[in-house]
């Protein structure tokens, strides 16, 4: 059907057929509006949640590193400290 058909037609619709299909129009560009912008938001949280997963991912191993430093750390202060204990009384038993 060509353009001119079309405004043919359109004039010879009842006047509140054409003020509904105006209307609707207008609600469709705004839906429309809305579901974009609803897009990008969703892509934003996406992008944000995935940088939060890499970031939790290096704290977890991060923190798997620092415990077994500190298990070796209190092993080292473990040992240094009998050796503490052990040394004092070789000491005391010299007088």
């Amino acid at each position: 059907m060509s353009r001119f058909a079309t405004i043919n037609i359109m004039r010879d619709m009842d006047p509140e057929i054409l003020r509904k299909r105006k209307k609707l129009q207008v609600e469709l560009v705004l839906k429309d509006s809305d579901a974009k912008k609803a897009e990008r938001e969703k892509i934003l949280l996406e992008v944000e949640i995935r940088g939060l997963k890499n970031k939790q991912q290096q704290l977890t191993v991060e923190m798997a590193t620092k415990e077994v430093k500190l298990k070796k750390t209190q092993q080292d202060l473990l040992a240094i400290q009998n050796e503490l204990v052990k040394m004092k009384h070789q000491l005391n038993s010299l007088h």
